[in-house]
């Protein structure tokens, strides 16, 4: 099979990241929010020390009267050219919701910076509000004072062809297929992802729709099947683009790999002398580091760290995302080219995007509460630590696709090796890739996406997947100290290369931006 050759995905040095125009109204929407925050912290400080009105309290109200007053200068100054598309109440209200919604992520810093850092009010007040001043802009060059129609369609400019099996088109880019990137596909792409909200006219024979409290503010979706699979995104969630590929994209990959005779699962995988190891188990266990770990000291080379291409034939096709990494992680991978701000961030970051912190938001959802949202402007705000494999290991190779030879299940506890039966490994494999299709909107899309008509593609699923692990030997290995890595070479069954890999050699990848063939 070949592959359509890969593309960086760095902007080309004669491009521009934004437009003369943008750039100009970025300035005076800036200037303009300058004079905000002063009217901001002369009513915060009024209504606390005057008034005595607890500070958290007081955010709230100062944030009505420096929001009327950002609005009419913006109005009069910043955006008086932009056309009349809504009226002027209506764009009070939406820039009123733009502000108080912000509010779900202001309060919480607001408080955090004061109770845990000892800042005082007026000071933690300033730097929530300087936090959140590029996504206010974004939302309202694009949601309030929109240049043009708010449906119309914007160019597909992202491609990606996975394996040949899939292709997506996209509105923005998605760093997690940036593996997949091609400078552009002949013909309809099988899944597309657009901005805004379907066209009057779009089919709606099938059709789903999410949203979870905020309409097109918050997190919004609508997917349509026709020839493929086609989606438009709210601008909250086109702007993280993390959570678009997570929550939105991924799913719609998975079931869209079983009808075609794939299963994306969930697991590492990464192969020695043409064998394939598969690697699952629970998130937060420690498979990344033992990925990691593997690479460094003998001769494995990488195909996936978080999901795996099985076809029922027994072969594996890699999916090299970026890895998530945590601070634990980098003590596998001393040589990883991260800098020093990145080092420092990781910290906070692996904190807040780890299990707890997805435990933390699927409580929120279960509370009733705008969980998808809620996630969308937090991973804005503090992207997931997420590092391609060659800028933690320089000089890694990465596979195609390899013969599927292990199926490594990871636990923590005394070190211990078994057997396992094929039918607790597929058990097992499928109650992992459940798990991490978990976080809202999916519960609310599994079925328009998983079923056509009577078929039902969980059945489908699991006959490929068991038929993929035919042939594969099932390990369940316990590890006390944390050094699976040690144990994975003795594993593998003896031989040569009887079971090479049926691409050509893999190359060693030279830094983050190159993207092997």
């Amino acid at each position: 099979m070949t592959v359509p050759p890969r593309t960086s995905q760095r902007p080309g040095r004669g491009g521009r990241f934004v437009s003369p125009e943008t750039g100009l109204t970025l300035l005076g929407f800036l200037a303009v929010g300058a004079s905000g925050i002063l009217v901001n912290t002369v009513l915060l400080a009024f209504l606390a020390e005057v008034m005595e009105i607890h500070y958290l309290s007081s955010a709230v109200l100062a944030t009505q009267g420096s929001t009327l007053w950002n609005f009419a200068l913006h109005q009069a100054l910043v955006f008086r050219q932009r056309p009349a598309r809504r009226t002027l109440w209506g764009r009070l209200g939406r820039y009123l919701l733009v502000n108080n919604a912000a509010l779900l992520v202001r309060a919480p810093m607001l408080a955090v910076l004061v109770t845990w850092f000892g800042a005082h009010y007026l000071a933690a007040n300033v730097v929530t509000l300087v936090s959140l001043a590029l996504l206010r802009f974004l939302l309202a060059d694009r949601w309030v004072w929109p240049r043009g129609d708010v449906n119309r369609e914007a160019p597909l400019r992202h491609a990606y062809d996975i394996h040949g099996i899939l292709t997506v088109e996209s509105v923005v880019a998605l760093p997690e297929l940036a593996y997949f990137r091609v400078p552009s596909l002949d013909g309809r792409a099988d899944i597309e992802v657009h901005r805004g909200r379907p066209p009057g006219n779009a089919e709606i024979a099938q059709a789903a729709h999410y949203q979870d409290g905020f309409g097109a503010l918050g997190f919004q979706l609508s997917l349509i099947r026709s020839e493929g699979v086609k989606v438009w995104v709210s601008t909250l969630v086109e702007l993280s683009p993390h959570v678009l590929y997570t929550n939105v994209v991924e799913p719609i990959l998975r079931w869209s790999f079983v009808e075609r005779g794939y299963a994306l699962v969930h697991a590492a995988c990464i192969s020695f002398n043409g064998q394939a190891v598969l690697i699952t188990a629970p998130t937060d266990t420690g498979k990344t580091t033992t990925i990691l770990r593997a690479l460094r000291s003998q001769a494995w080379t990488f195909l996936s760290d978080d999901m795996t291409i099985l076809s029922s034939d027994g072969v594996v096709r890699n999916f090299p995302k970026p890895l998530t990494i945590s601070a634990h992680t980098l003590h596998a991978v001393p040589a990883a080219r991260l800098r020093l701000w990145e080092r420092v961030a990781l910290s906070v970051q692996s904190r807040l995007h780890s299990r707890g912190g997805r435990h933390f938001g699927l409580r929120l959802a279960e509370l009733g509460l705008p969980a998808a949202t809620i996630s969308a402007v937090i991973q804005l705000l503090i992207p997931p630590p997420k590092y391609s494999v060659a800028r933690l290991i320089p000089e890694v190779r990465i596979s195609g696709q390899a013969r599927l030879s292990l199926v490594v299940v990871l636990e923590k506890g005394p070190d211990h090796q078994e057997t396992m039966s094929p039918s607790t490994l597929l058990r097992i494999l499928g109650e992992n890739s459940e798990d991490a299709y978990g976080f809202p909107p999916y519960r609310s899309l599994e079925g328009f996406l998983s079923r056509d008509g009577d078929l039902d593609y969980h059945w489908a699923e699991t006959e490929i997947v068991k038929e993929g692990l035919r042939e594969a030997t099932g390990i369940r290995l316990a590890s006390e100290q944390y050094r699976w890595w040690k144990r994975l070479p003795s594993l593998l069954r003896p031989g040569d290369s009887a079971a090479a890999e049926t691409i050509p050699s893999p190359r060693t990848v030279a830094n983050e931006h190159h993207n092997p063939g």
